[in-house]
């Protein structure tokens, strides 16, 4: 039965919206289907929330990223389907889901959230985890003091500080199997460390629009739960 299910989920239309998101959002046409037990039949939109509400921001395999956030979505059809004789309904649905895909090498912003001799610890959007190792760093541009005393970044001229946003080489991306995802970082090349006022700026705005999709479909979801 799951094997059923999984087979039909379908990502289609890929595209970006130029300038509103960094370049890491894509934007897709998802269909799934959505398992209801009988005792949810009675309200179809609260079923479905549900179940998006437990794939946000978490690791999303037929997407090939982090499921984002989502607008428009509805139940395609007015009818179910229940599989080899389970009294569960699967009711399928569609609609245009943001996905954070970040690939190897990619430059991105994270604010810093800690820092101590064996790593720094950065978040991307206010949400996903980057962990930043001293062997992952280049001491040109990034001197790592001892004694947990922080990172500073040569170029600037100054310390790191929590709350200060930098731009890191993504390494690699992991996650687990309940879907939650961690990056490791790289401050390797140019421009990896405190970014330029102008350029810091730009890139601000973009992330803050993520940061806005997300809190909107986590409110959309909670609206239909409450």
């Amino acid at each position: 039965r799951q094997m059923c299910i999984r087979d039909r989920r379908r990502v289609h239309g890929e595209s970006q919206e130029s300038g509103k998101y960094p370049p890491f959002v894509r934007r897709v046409n998802f269909e799934d289907l959505v398992v209801i037990s009988p005792s949810k039949l009675r309200n179809i939109n609260e079923a479905v929330a549900a179940h998006i509400s437990t794939q946000l921001l978490k690791w999303n395999e037929s997407l090939e990223g982090g499921f984002l956030g989502f607008r428009k979505l509805e139940v395609i059809g007015d009818r179910g389907q229940i599989y080899d004789d389970v009294p569960d309904v699967v009711v399928p649905v569609r609609c245009q889901a943001y996905v954070f895909s970040p690939k190897p090498g990619d430059e991105l912003l994270g604010r810093v959230t800690d820092f101590y001799s064996s790593h720094l610890s950065l978040l991307v959007c206010d949400y996903y985890n980057v962990v930043v190792f001293p062997e992952d760093v280049n001491r040109a541009l990034i001197e790592i003091l001892p004694n947990d005393q922080g990172w500073r970044d040569k170029g600037a001229k100054r310390k790191l500080e929590i709350g200060d946003e930098v731009i890191f080489r993504v390494k690699d991306i992991n996650y687990s199997s309940d879907g939650m995802v961690t990056i490791n970082g790289a401050f390797d090349k140019i421009p990896c460390g405190l970014p330029s006022t102008v350029l810091s700026e730009s890139l601000a705005k973009s992330y803050l629009a993520v940061s806005t999709l997300i809190a909107k479909s986590l409110e959309r979801v909670g609206k239909v739960l409450l």
